[in-house]
């Protein structure tokens, strides 16, 4: 009886753990996965690679477009959900 509970335990600890591996992404597959949405979101809002090349260094432009872009690229990227 006792086997049989640790085999048991065994098998869903494994199922467990490997689930938890399934989802995750490469670095490389993270970077690719970004371009894409940056250049998805930047033709959707009509903006260039030059309005948006200086995003990841902290550089904002305050216009009601790159607003619209970075709305974007967080629900693309699943950061937020909903209308907001």
């Amino acid at each position: 009886m006792y086997s049989i509970n640790c085999f048991i335990f065994s098998v869903i600890l494994i199922v467990m753990f490997d689930n938890c591996f399934v989802y995750s992404m490469t670095r490389e597959q993270i970077k690719n996965s970004g371009k894409l949405i940056k250049k998805t979101c930047s033709a959707k809002n009509d903006l260039t690679e030059d309005e948006v090349k200086d995003v990841d260094k902290g550089k904002f432009i305050e216009k009601k477009d790159f607003m619209c872009y970075i709305a974007c690229v967080y629900k693309m990227g699943q950061s937020v959900k909903g209308s907001t």
